[in-house]
């Protein structure tokens, strides 16, 4: 069924770029990535039509919704002649290209370890990997009704684990290693897709040198970060949010009213992906369908077709959603109280967009002096007077920092498309390629950490380090870069193989306990593997108990119900009363062994 699926998968893929759009040639490095994030956030509606229609989210059922719209769009050019698309292809923006893929890919080889080792920033990472696991397993979108012995998986939004659970059933390697190569993959569409807004932005750039070094500037930063800490969520968010401002790009300058229906398709999917920043963007495209109106571009009809097509269907889609997970109220009410809960992100208030700021007020300022207005210019309005609500609001305690600063991550990516919209000012190349020198240089010396060796060999030349202010980011990325907690692969491979031996260890499916002896990072990632709960007396109201409470090997020895544990080898070098002739031995690794008693 893999090899259907991909096929099927493919032959959309081809079906959606090969389609005639219009008689000009297209950028085919554009078409390419647009058409890939078509199909992601085309994933997340199918698996909800689906998951609401109460019909398995099969490979097959996926590949058929894959075929009939590909076979359908075949039919309808056939019958009315109409030819293939044609595209040209920028040898110089190619290389830009497969640059970005290979930083993309030599980045998540050596953060993993060639994809062998799990090693991410905090926590959320495991329950993301469990969520994306168990979906693929369920077939069918999370509603309460999958037993699972800690309540933790309650109304999640699912853009994020729908498309990397479908990635982990197709490809040919464990689950973990599937799971770190998406994460790669994300980096890679985070990358690529503000690539080719920059190439929409200023098509005819000479030498695309300065147009790869500004995606890398804004990639190595806020979206990076998004992949070392694990976030999960929040990339499809990002994603979602600057392919929608670029389709209203593609909207204004190609006039294809086809575009209002992928429009609808990335706000819904926005929506299921990472719903906190859905408000603004609608908010901004709203106020900038208005604007269209108020300024005579569409008339009152069209307004009305725009705004049903592309805001008022995802917003009742996004209701719905709401009503499937429970009901409105409650959810709503969760996700208001989650917003005031903490938790650890890289957070800095300003320091990484002083150096921004001048050039985005410029930028903004000569966009509306040149009455070249567009959705971007409201939606950085928007973002703008949200952060500084929201940070009356945090300062209160009615939001966490931890949310705040998600914000962080969209607010990143829309002061960068402006920095890149000065290119196009010639009367302001000079001073942005002096502001740009001067930025790469800032980030250098932070990375290399020039100002603290300077400090260390005499503390007279400085008290604080402007640089690690500056290009705050970039630094807190290369620390967490290195590895601090690492499980390696033979510790994967211990934790995966203990869940063939469920049945075999008696695990009753109501608690699924599985003691295991990991430190606190290896049990979370152990029940998030094996969904085997890894403390015995555990409380289901403390999910944090849960994983930090040390296993107790004579409790182990005393208690009745359960039959098996899994121990590592380095904890079993610290037990002194420990025979391996008293258990059955079920499975053993170089990292450790799984018994059972006799």
């Amino acid at each position: 069924m893999r090899i259907i699926y991909i096929i099927t998968l493919l032959i959309l893929f081809l079906t959606l770029i090969f389609v005639k759009k219009d008689n000009k040639k297209k950028n085919i490095l554009i078409s390419i990535v647009y058409t890939s994030c078509i199909i992601y956030f085309y994933n997340s509606v199918i698996a909800f039509i689906l998951s609401i229609l109460n019909i398995k989210n099969t490979l097959f059922m996926f590949s058929l919704s894959y075929i009939l719209p590909s076979l359908i769009i075949i039919y309808i050019c056939k019958k009315n002649k109409i030819k293939t698309q044609k595209y040209y292809l920028d040898k110089k923006q190619l290389i830009g290209f497969i640059i970005l893929i290979i930083v993309c890919l030599t980045i998540g080889s050596i953060k993993y370890n060639k994809f062998t080792e799990i090693d991410y920033g905090i926590t959320d990472a495991a329950m993301h990997y469990k969520m994306s696991s168990e979906y693929i397993e369920y077939q069918k979108l999370f509603d309460g009704k999958i037993p699972d012995p800690i309540n933790i998986l309650n109304k999640p939004m699912f853009g994020y684990y729908v498309p990397c659970g479908l990635f982990m059933e197709i490809m040919p390697f464990k689950r973990y290693i599937s799971y770190n190569i998406f994460n790669t993959f994300m980096l890679c569409l985070l990358m690529l897709s503000f690539y080719v807004t920059c190439l929409q932005i200023k098509e005819k750039d000479k030498n695309n040198i300065l147009t790869v070094i500004i995606t890398l500037m804004y990639g190595l930063a806020y979206p990076l970060s998004y992949i070392l800490f694990g976030f999960g969520y929040t990339g499809p968010g990002i994603l979602a949010t600057n392919i929608i401002l670029l389709t209203w790009r593609f909207i204004l300058k190609d006039k294809n009213k086809y575009l209002y229906l992928v429009l609808s398709l990335f706000n819904t999917g926005l929506f299921f992906s990472y719903y906190l920043f859905a408000p603004i963007l609608f908010l901004a495209q709203g106020l900038f369908i208005i604007y269209r109106f108020i300024k005579e571009k569409i008339t009152l009809k069209e307004l009305l077709k725009i705004s049903l097509i592309t805001l008022i269907i995802p917003t009742i889609v996004g209701a719905l959603y709401f009503v499937y997970n429970g009901n409105i109220s409650e959810s709503v009410n969760t996700a208001s109280n989650n917003f005031s809960i903490e938790g650890t992100s890289y957070k800095n208030l300003w320091g990484n967009f002083v150096l921004l700021i001048p050039m985005v007020i410029y930028s903004v300022i000569l966009e509306i002096k040149n009455k070249k207005i567009g959705v971007e210019t409201f939606f950085i309005i928007c973002e703008i007077v949200y952060m500084i609500i929201s940070l009356y609001f945090t300062l209160k305690g009615s939001i966490s920092t931890y949310y705040y600063y998600k914000m962080y991550f969209i607010l990143w990516l829309i002061c960068y498309i402006y920095v890149y919209k000065l290119i196009n000012y010639d009367s302001y190349k000079l001073k942005l390629k002096i502001n740009i020198t001067f930025i790469i240089f800032i980030i250098i010396i932070t990375i290399f950490n020039v100002e603290k060796t300077i400090m260390t060999k005499n503390y007279r030349f400085s008290s604080t380090p402007i640089g690690q202010e500056l290009a705050n980011v970039y630094m807190s990325n290369v620390n967490i870069f290195f590895p601090s907690e690492v499980i390696p692969e033979k510790e994967a491979e211990l934790i995966i193989n203990s869940k063939k031996y469920n049945q075999t260890c008696e695990i009753n499916k109501k608690t699924k306990i599985l003691p295991f002896s990991g430190n606190f990072l290896e049990k979370l990632w152990y029940y998030g593997i094996t969904g085997n709960v890894p403390t015995i007396n555990y409380n289901k109201e403390n999910i944090n108990n849960v994983y930090r409470m040390p296993f107790n090997y004579d409790e182990f020895v005393k208690t009745k119900e359960v039959k098996c544990a899994l121990l590592t080898k380095k904890y079993i070098k610290k037990l002194e009363n420990f025979n391996k002739e008293d258990y059955e031995l079920i499975y053993e690794n170089q990292a450790g062994i799984l018994i059972k008693k006799k």
